[in-house]
């Protein structure tokens, strides 16, 4: 069914109510433009009822780039509640190849003095991205933990923490977390973290992607996840990792309950579980994976160790498992 609206004359334009059509058709018509920007845009000046819609598609994703130079439009946030408050999926990126120390402290004045402001008039966020963040003992992290109650996805790539427990706090500060995608974080060191107080609920992960290349940090991470019980109700997981020698897929694959339907690996990594008596076989209690037979569907053989790369090749399979029963996908 068609619906043609006639502008008849600048009244109706100037109403603020669009007449005759109800509130929640108008809205429903306007969800169907989330990828039409100019159309949005057109929309949110037509008339005050369809504003509120129309300012959602807008500015419901967002992703802040930090420049140094003031060009972003963050400022511009800082200042615009009305629009802070429609967002869902916040992203923030910070550039990755700085060594400098002034960068990194205009960057913390920065995230002190502007994204503080913003994170407090954020009221529906779902999704969180942090990408090279250094976070520092500024206590910008202990100020959006209030904000994160409603977040079901974080996701930190390449981001550096002043020592583990901020971390573990982030994902405490998340009951609802639901996906968790972890890339090469770092510490300046390692403390003793506060374990879980029994009031703070465990986020029953869904998702869970882990990534890493030369962070001597990321077997920890993965030891605290395997040990607080985040891997029970994980139903997709994916591991790409370099270090032969630290196979983080034998730690996690015996900790993943019954919910585990899709599992990818990088194929040049498949460890050998230590605990494996053939030496083939990567177990758990709920399902068992032969390495030889997984990499022979695909008929492709595993090189010897002393022959493969420095940075062998991210080919990666996935498996899909019914009934316990790995299926390759």
């Amino acid at each position: 069914m068609a619906i043609i609206v006639e502008a008849t004359s600048p009244q109706v334009l100037s109403s603020p109510v669009h007449s005759g059509i109800p509130p929640e058709l108008s809205d429903r018509v306007i969800d169907f433009l989330h990828d039409e920007r100019d159309a949005l845009k057109a929309c949110s000046l037509t008339c005050k009822a369809w504003l509120p819609a129309s300012r959602f598609q807008l500015w419901n994703r967002v992703v802040l780039r930090y420049s140094g130079d003031g060009t972003d439009y963050a400022e511009f946030l800082k200042g615009s509640p009305a629009i802070t408050s429609c967002i869902v999926d916040l992203t923030v990126e910070f550039p990755t190849d700085r060594n400098n120390d002034s960068s990194k402290a205009a960057e913390a004045k920065w995230m002190t003095e502007t994204l503080i402001p913003i994170f407090s008039t954020l009221r529906i966020l779902q999704q969180l991205t942090f990408v090279g963040a250094n976070f520092g003992e500024d206590g910008f992290l202990a100020s959006i933990y209030p904000i994160l109650s409603t977040a079901k996805v974080v996701q930190l790539s390449m981001c550096h923490f002043s020592n583990f427990s901020p971390f573990v706090e982030l994902v405490w500060s998340c009951p609802l977390l639901e996906n968790l995608r972890i890339d090469t974080i770092t510490f300046d060191q390692v403390d003793v973290y506060t374990p879980r107080p029994p009031s703070v609920p465990r986020p029953e992960l869904k998702f869970l992607v882990i990534i890493y290349y030369s962070s001597v940090h990321m077997p920890v991470v993965i030891d605290w996840l395997v040990s607080e019980g985040f891997c029970t109700h994980v139903g997709f997981l994916v591991v790409f990792q370099q270090h032969i020698e630290c196979p983080a897929i034998t730690r996690l694959l015996p900790a993943v309950g019954s919910n585990l339907r899709h599992l990818s690996v990088s194929y040049a990594l498949l460890p050998t579980a230590p605990d494996s008596k053939d030496g083939k076989s990567v177990t758990s209690p709920y399902f068992s994976m032969n390495r030889t037979e997984a990499i022979n569907t695909e008929n492709t053989a595993l090189p010897p160790r002393s022959s493969r790369p420095s940075r062998p090749p991210l080919l990666v399979p996935s498996f899909h498992f019914q009934g316990g029963a790995p299926v390759l996908t």
